[in-house]
């Protein structure tokens, strides 16, 4: 991949795709879109 296209990953994405990863995977929902839905509102929830 050309140097040029390389994008700088935001502080805290990493962690935040890890967290969700991790829940989708021990959770196996049938809709991951709706689970990861769910997840967003709730962590959005716990940050107010």
């Amino acid at each position: 991949m050309d140097v040029r296209f390389r994008y700088k990953v935001p502080d805290g994405l990493r962690p935040l795709l890890e967290a969700l990863t991790r829940e989708t995977l021990r959770s196996q929902p049938k809709d991951v879109i709706r689970f990861a839905q769910l997840f967003f509102d709730e962590l959005q929830h716990h940050r107010k």
